[in-house]
């Protein structure tokens, strides 16, 4: 069935106008294209691997700046200590046979009086406070001692026999001659002894 005439040329005219627009658009776009400076294409940029650095090696060198001697240190010399004189008693030095005290005793000219005896006996006792009285005496020498220790004065009571307690052994300055007494003795017989030891 054959379109109406009219209709024919409307349809017509209205594919030539899309004709039209689809030119016009198709060399607007290729003046845009072609007056378009192209943008650069970005580039990504890769960043350098660094060489890690070798080590540095520290050579260590020898100090061969000559040492300076130490100053020498000065010890603060003490002088040595004074040790202390003995105390001089009747026993010391009784290897002798005769102690340093009783040696000084005749040297300064004294009666020389050696008191043996032992404790708890009364006729020690006694004859003990008759001695203590004379010992008074700046002339006379006391020494008192145990008869088991005899032998530290046997330079001068060798030869007398003393055997018991109390004895009394008075020995004479110059000469050292040695007189025994026995027993209980008064403070009067033991003056009387010291007088004749200094005659």
């Amino acid at each position: 069935m054959a379109l109406p005439r009219p209709i024919l040329l409307a349809a017509l005219g209205v594919a030539l106008v899309l004709a039209a627009l689809l030119a016009s658009r198709a060399a607007g776009g290729s003046e845009d294209v072609s007056s378009t400076p192209a943008s650069p294409s970005p580039t990504t940029s890769v960043p350098a691997r660094r060489t890690p650095a070798a080590p540095v090696k520290r050579v260590t060198r020898p100090d061969t700046t000559p040492a300076r001697p130490a100053a020498p240190v000065e010890r603060e010399r003490r002088a040595p200590a004074a040790k202390p004189k003995p105390k001089l008693t009747a026993k010391s030095g009784a290897s002798a046979g005769l102690p340093p005290a009783v040696s000084r005793a005749f040297s300064d000219k004294r009666v020389v009086m050696i008191f043996f005896t032992r404790r708890g006996a009364a006729d020690d006792s006694a004859t003990a406070r008759s001695v203590r009285a004379v010992s008074r005496d700046g002339r006379v020498a006391v020494f008192r001692d145990r008869i088991g220790n005899l032998a530290d004065y046997r330079r001068v009571v060798s030869g007398l026999g003393v055997s018991q307690t109390p004895s009394i052994v008075v020995v004479r300055p110059d000469d050292r001659k040695a007189r025994l007494i026995e027993g209980f003795v008064d403070e009067g017989t033991l003056r009387q002894a010291v007088a004749d030891a200094l005659r």
